[in-house]
């Protein structure tokens, strides 16, 4: 039954999620290829032109049968321009309210899974999935709904077929075929056996792996960090899942998870922005060239002669601007006006011209992703978690003030001083060119640490940047607070339907720290060290000051009356090493560098693949051959 032969090659670790791919060889410390979750098709009016037929190479896999298949195009770059392509996401997080009813979240009935069946093989082709609701489109990280979770991940196993192909080949890691290879693969927490299907006859009987291992996302986080029992707090993209593990076992009863993840978190961040009427260009239509040499060595002398000069700016005459123009030369005027239809700016702080193009051939979902990117950047670089007093005040002000948006028009402008003008006061000519100089010191001191520019050149005010910093972030930790951003997002949302409301509400009825002490109460009857430690792991864990902001919430877990005597059991000695927080009787136990806790599970199926042992875990060919799909990895892979 067990086969302790020695691998002729390290096993191949994938861990795949809503939002990325993350792919690598066993052995290393952090994956070797992460890819966007998205296939590129072709536009539905020109998916029937041959101009399309040179994205993929018939031969280059023997595992790509269908056409669909075929004109898949991965991976693909948000900031690389493709006209006449539309993104289709591979995995999709489907709430309870959109999932299906059937069997562990399968179809709801024989004819269904028998349809869905031959829509893997591809004899239907391949359709870009739809909510029956409609809504955003499913990269946007709201899009997935917003009813009660638990739900299901909802696989497009063409796509992803396309996905793996393309992290194997010349474009990813370069391992050639996976015939005969030996693969470990997530898979979600919740056991959904028709998705294990699937996966075993894509890799048994598309691939010709040798062996396989299928391993929950929770169980893989905890030995990433070291340890094979703990409770797991993941905050992905599209959800966030609270799951108790005990010896690598997931305790299915004690798993929680509501559809919330970083995606929202991006998608309110473009409320944000909505509401303030700035809008977002994609970073493929952004084109920024230096500017000229002697362009810049004129505005730097025109500023030292301000700085210099005793009285105030005097306006250059037209001869003297002639002059300047002739003594540039060829180089300055190669810098000629924009193309039709393109926006020119100047962006002086970077010395650069950017210039925005129509791109009126881009698709509006692979537009639409763009931006999307750029929003998610933008929540990545300004969120910031703090501490609990400072969140309170904070969230109880941002529901007080409805009218927010006009209260921030009375603000000042950054860098401009109140009062008299340094023109209006008397005093010799080093005064004022001293003012002058420190006046313009604070501009750039202000805008460096409070303004932000989105890459077409548009500044964000401190208004934006301080609701985006501080607001957004904690909605992870707020229910009132993200009720508060969902109401905005409806609202400026065209297509909002009814029932968001209601939808809203069931979403923002838990908390991270509800989810956890939730958690820990199912999980009551559980070993004392699955109980003692709690590892945050996911892409929202990212944010500067998150960790802090956990261990405090966690503190307040033992003063529930329904916890303190099962808390109590646990209690000892709290962890002051490298990557542990003291949390009470709950202890925090996470790495320092973010990108351990980004791709805690990839880390774990990377330590689990160089066990002397993998090979027994594994499921053969020949296995699943015997036994079939379903026999086979409910034996070796719980």
């Amino acid at each position: 039954m067990f086969s302790s032969s020695p691998l002729p090659a390290a096993p191949l670790v994938f861990d795949w999620g809503t939002h990325t791919l993350r792919a690598g060889v066993s052995g290393d410390a952090l994956p070797r290829w992460v890819a966007p979750s998205v296939v590129g098709l072709p536009h539905e009016a020109l998916s029937s032109s041959a101009a399309f037929g040179f994205w993929l190479d018939d031969s280059a896999s023997p595992s790509r049968k269908t056409g669909s298949d075929r004109c898949a195009l991965a991976p693909l770059n948000p900031l690389e321009k493709r006209d006449h392509l539309d993104v289709s996401p591979v995995v999709s997080y489907l709430p309870a309210c959109h999932a299906p009813s059937g069997e562990d979240g399968g179809p709801a009935s024989r004819e269904d899974r028998e349809k869905a069946k031959r829509k893997r093989r591809g004899e239907d082709g391949r359709k870009e999935d739809r909510l029956a609701d409609g809504g955003f489109p499913s990269f946007l990280g709201a899009s997935a709904g917003w009813g009660n979770a638990p739900g299901v991940y909802a696989v497009d196993i063409p796509g992803f077929r396309r996905l793996l192909d393309t992290a194997c080949g010349c474009r990813g890691m370069d391992e050639g075929s996976l015939e005969g290879r030996s693969l470990l693969l997530s898979e979600p927490n919740l056991t959904n056996r028709p998705l294990r299907d699937s996966f075993a006859e894509m890799l048994f009987e598309d691939f010709k792996v040798s062996r396989a291992f299928l391993c929950k996302k929770a169980a893989l986080a905890c030995f990433g960090c070291a340890r094979t029992s703990g409770i797991v707090a993941d905050v992905g993209h599209s959800n966030t899942s609270v799951c108790a593990v005990q010896e690598g076992f997931v305790l299915q009863r004690a798993i929680k998870e509501f559809p919330f993840g970083a995606g929202h978190c991006a998608a309110f961040t473009q409320g944000v922005l909505q509401q303030q009427g700035v809008s977002v260009t994609p970073g493929f239509a952004v084109v920024r060239s230096p500017l000229a040499a002697a362009t810049r060595k004129g505005e730097r002398e025109e500023r030292d002669r301000r700085r210099k000069g005793c009285s105030a700016e005097r306006r250059r005459s037209a001869e003297e601007g002639r002059r300047e123009e002739d003594a540039r030369g060829p180089e300055a005027t190669a810098e000629a006006p924009s193309l039709p239809g393109f926006t020119r700016t100047v962006d002086e702080k970077h010395n650069e011209v950017v210039q925005v193009a129509p791109c009126p051939h881009v698709a509006q979902s692979y537009r639409l992703w763009g931006e999307m990117h750029i929003v998610e950047v933008l929540a990545q670089v300004l969120g910031e978690c703090r501490p609990r007093p400072d969140a309170s005040a904070m969230v109880a002000a941002t529901l007080s003030s409805a009218a927010s948006p006009q209260a921030s028009r009375g603000r000042p402008k950054l860098g401009v001083r109140r009062g008299k003008s340094s023109s209006s006061r008397s005093g010799d000519s080093r005064d004022c060119g001293d003012g002058e100089k420190k006046r313009e010191e604070k501009v750039e001191e202000d805008e460096r640490t409070q303004l932000f520019v989105l890459p077409d050149g548009t500044k964000l005010s401190a208004a934006v940047t301080d609701a985006i910093r501080t607001a957004v972030p904690e909605t992870l930790f707020s229910a009132p607070l993200r009720l508060h951003f969902f109401n905005l997002l409806s609202a400026a949302s065209a297509g909002a339907r009814e029932g968001d409301s209601e939808r809203g509400a069931k979403v923002c009825d838990c908390e991270l720290v509800e989810a956890v002490r939730e958690c820990v109460s199912a999980a009551g009857a559980a070993r004392r060290d699955t109980l003692a430690a709690v590892i945050p792991t996911g892409g929202g864990t990212l944010s500067p000051g998150f960790l802090e902001r956990f261990k405090e919430e966690l503190q307040q877990l033992p003063q529930d009356p329904a916890l303190a005597p099962l808390l109590a059991s646990t209690a000892g000695a709290s962890l002051d090493g490298e990557g542990g927080f003291a949390g009470g009787c709950l202890r925090v136990v996470a790495s320092a560098v973010e990108a351990e806790r980004h791709f805690a599970s990839w880390i774990g199926g990377s330590i689990l693949g160089c066990l002397g042992s993998f090979s027994q875990f594994c499921v053969t060919q020949a296995e699943y051959e015997e036994y079939g799909a379903r026999a086979a990895l409910d034996r070796k892979c719980p």
